[in-house]
């Protein structure tokens, strides 16, 4: 009886260890085992360990054996065994290619006014909201002060220009000229001579007129006037020559009493007459009170006015001349450089005026654009100060916005096409844009360069400036082109084609048909190398490597959500 006892404890316990794994895996609650069915419950539940073990363990062998058999074709992008393929019939469709970004909105133009002066404000006729055109007046400012800085440069302009002219004037003086018509007698300097001012370098003479002065008695002179004819006779050779009467001097009183009056009497010279010869004349029947002798009449000394160095000779000794004739000219490095720094001056004077005249201009500032104040920060009445902002405009005739198109398709994008533009605060409605400019001074960022392209946008109504928008660029569309979804495409330009035994009922096919291929295709399948053309990044164009209605299959972990598909949903088996 102990015994049978002892055997009951001891299968009790059997029973219970091995039922605690059970308990785990299923947590539904078993009756307690009679005595009789301990034996037999052990035993079982050995069993099943041993059976999940063996199980678990044919599992990872098989798992194992998958993984290194299929590993390689996986690194290919090859399909997998027991991987659920879509299967899609090849076919012809339109391709619109578009290039896509995103951008804010911006003016056509903006302008932020600052000011370059300072002052109260005078006047302020807009406020925001108001439509301005280029050049209308904004701002006012007081300019009393520059006001007056501009006439004192006015005054200094003036003095300068004074200056410079009478320093040009002046260069006409270093040409010495024949002060009368005659005969150069003489020419007392030579090239690179230094000549003083009021010195005396020659003298020109008119030989054809002698004149001779005379002594006439006051009572007799009184009745003499020019123009008078007189006798001349000439001493020693008494010979007798007709003159005229040029000057009637005023009355001089002689020693001892007698009044007289020197009279000056022109004779045209023979040819024998010189200076210094003595003669008589007799005027209007009355004599002379004594003789006098013959001088030239017309004879003048050449003078230079201002000095020099003689530079050129223009005429020789000898030389007939004409008055004002240019006998010689002199240089002057002093006087020169008088004109250039009075030159100087002239144009220092006017720089200076030239800039109070444009600081006038800053006292009153004008709008660079036509548009729209969107901002006014100063009034009338306030005190501005230098760099200050006083107010914003827009030119709002259209909106423009900048994306960025990457250096693999910039050279797509070409002035006028169309872009299309959604904006998220304008739910429901596209905009059409145009393509105005394309920017080739790429930046770079991580290896990649990108180029602005700015778009335009003339009807805008619901948008504003600043507002974020996505914009796509119809680049090129292609009708009635075989194509397939993009993601049936692997690397290398390479599809997964269903061959055309495996579509064959099973009793038809060969056994080979539908082993793996060679190049890691599972069975029933082949890879082609295709020929690839435009894409709209759902579908991209097939050029060559396949044919309309073959069938592809696509992994659908590659495909994009949004492809529409048409087809079964097919399990290959490698």
């Amino acid at each position: 009886m102990n015994q049978t006892k002892e055997k009951q404890a001891e299968a009790q316990a059997e029973a219970k260890e091995n039922a605690a794994p059970q308990a785990a895996a299923s947590p539904a609650p078993q009756p307690d085992p009679s005595p009789l069915d301990l034996p037999d419950i052990g035993k079982k539940n050995r069993r099943r360990k041993l059976i999940k073990r063996l199980a678990a363990g044919l599992a990872v062998l098989a798992l194992a054996f998958a993984y290194f058999n299929l590993r390689g074709d996986k690194q290919d992008g090859q399909a997998n065994l027991g991987v659920q393929y879509e299967e899609v019939s090849l076919e012809k469709r339109t391709i619109t290619e578009t290039l896509t970004g995103s951008g804010s909105l911006a003016p056509a133009e903006s302008y932020v006014m600052t000011t370059l002066v300072s002052g109260d404000i005078l006047e302020a006729p807009f406020e925001e909201g108001d439509m301005v055109q280029k050049g209308d007046a904004l701002y006012q400012v007081d300019h009393a002060t520059v006001t007056h800085s501009l006439e004192q440069s006015q005054l200094s302009l003036q003095q300068s220009q004074r200056g410079y002219s009478q320093a040009v004037e002046k260069r006409e003086d270093l040409q010495i000229k024949a002060p009368r018509a005659g005969q150069l007698i003489s020419l007392d300097v030579k090239e690179g001579d230094t000549v003083a001012a009021g010195q005396q370098i020659g003298v020109v003479r008119n030989s054809g007129t002698m004149r001779l002065t005379l002594p006439f008695n006051e009572t007799d002179a009184a009745g003499f006037f020019v123009g008078q004819p007189a006798l001349v006779t000439l001493d020693g050779s008494f010979e007798t020559l007709e003159g005229t009467v040029s000057v009637v001097g005023a009355s001089q009183a002689l020693a001892g009493g007698q009044t007289v009056r020197q009279i000056t009497v022109d004779v045209a010279n023979p040819g024998a007459i010189a200076s210094g010869q003595s003669a008589t004349a007799v005027i209007g029947g009355a004599a002379c009170n004594s003789g006098g002798t013959f001088d030239y009449a017309d004879e003048a000394p050449v003078v230079a006015t201002l000095g020099g160095d003689v530079q050129t000779i223009y005429a020789q000794e000898g030389d007939q001349v004409y008055q004002d004739q240019l006998l010689v000219q002199l240089y002057s490095k002093d006087l020169e450089d008088q004109i250039k720094n009075s030159q100087d001056a002239v144009r220092s004077a006017q720089l200076a005026l030239e800039g109070q005249t444009d600081q006038l201009g800053d006292y009153v500032i004008t709008s660079p654009i036509s548009g729209t104040i969107i901002e006014k920060n100063y009034k009338a009445g306030d005190k501005l100060e230098v760099g200050k902002t006083l107010c914003t405009v827009f030119d709002l005739s259209y909106l423009k916005m900048t994306m960025n198109v990457d250096e693999l398709d910039i050279r797509k994008v070409k002035e006028g096409q169309t872009v299309q533009i959604t904006a998220d605060a304008v739910e429901g409605k596209t905009y059409t844009g145009v393509v105005t400019k394309i920017n080739i001074n790429g930046t770079s960022n991580n290896g990649v360069t990108s180029y602005p392209v700015t778009v335009r946008i003339d009807e805008y109504e619901g948008l504003l400036p600043g507002m974020n928008v996505d914009a796509s660029i119809q680049v090129e569309t292609r009708e009635n082109v075989l194509s397939a979804p993009v993601g049936a495409v692997a690397r290398g330009n390479r599809v997964l084609v269903k061959k055309p035994e495996a579509a064959q009922p099973e009793k038809g096919r060969k056994e080979k048909d539908m082993e793996p291929s060679e190049d890691g295709a599972p069975a029933g399948y082949e890879y082609r190398q295709v020929e690839l053309g435009l894409s709209d990044k759902t579908y991209i164009e097939i050029v060559s490597g396949v044919e309309e209605g073959e069938i592809l299959a696509i992994d659908p972990a590659n495909l994009d959500p949004m492809t529409p598909m048409t087809g079964g949903m097919t399990v290959v088996v490698g």
